[in-house]
């Protein structure tokens, strides 16, 4: 963002001084080609913006969760909206629930988005466990998200405990 307010300040200044340099202009004239420099400086600066944005590459990390249990299912959320003429959305999203323990020895019921997420099972393994690997990218003029972002899961179980069912509706 400062990047932004210096090229655009930057530009704008050049615009405008050029402008004064050219006394035999007319009043109206002068006030339009400042507004078009001011204008022009701003779509540059954007411009530019956008090429530096499209070179950073957003911080990745990964995590591990330990598992108590592990369930998919599915959620609906959505939205209606209006007094006589109503308009809404329903949406159906899929996750992983799944209970891990909490430092004082209870339990608490967690979710992870069921897209992008891989199930191993594994043998011999005694204690199921999670990596989340997450991304976060720095606030731009661009991209002003300030949370991580999910972009994959591997859920890793003991073997022969995927219940394998088929219903076909």
């Amino acid at each position: 963002m400062g990047l932004f307010l210096i090229l655009s300040c930057t530009f704008s200044l050049i615009g405008i001084i050029a402008l004064f340099i050219l006394d035999d202009a007319d009043p109206p004239l002068k006030a339009i080609m400042a507004f078009a420099t001011i204008v022009l400086s701003i779509l540059l600066s954007l411009i530019i913006m956008k090429a530096v944005n499209e070179f950073t590459e957003p911080e990745k990390s990964k995590y591990t969760i330990e598992l108590v249990n592990l369930k998919s299912d599915t959620t609906t959320s959505g939205e209606v909206s209006g007094f006589i003429i109503f308009n809404g959305y329903i949406e159906e999203k899929s996750y992983y629930f799944f209970m891990v323990e909490t430092e004082d020895g209870g339990y608490k019921r967690e979710r992870l988005p069921a897209n992008n997420s891989i199930v191993y099972e594994v043998e011999g393994l005694e204690q199921p466990y999670a990596e989340v690997y997450t991304s976060y990218q720095e606030p731009t003029f661009w991209y002003l998200n300030l949370e991580e972002e999910i972009y994959e899961t591997k859920f890793y179980v003991p073997k022969g405990t995927i219940i394998k069912k088929f219903e076909i509706n």
